[in-house]
């Protein structure tokens, strides 16, 4: 798997890179996704969406 080449050696960010950054992760997740069925990416999606719920959730008990 290629190494961004706007990440620092510690994986963050290089300094005034930040939108090349995450854009490289974006087009590397997206096309991560392209090799998955259509089933696959259905249940990530459904188990993003899981995920958020349950941060939502709790953060209405942090309020």
């Amino acid at each position: 798997m290629p190494t961004n080449p706007y990440a620092d050696k510690n994986g963050g960010p290089k300094l005034g890179q930040m939108a090349e950054f995450f854009q490289w992760e974006q087009q590397k997740e997206a096309k991560r996704r392209e090799k998955l069925t259509p089933e696959q990416r259905q249940k990530e999606d459904e188990n993003r969406r899981a995920v958020q719920r349950r941060w939502d959730a709790e953060s209405e008990f942090m309020l």
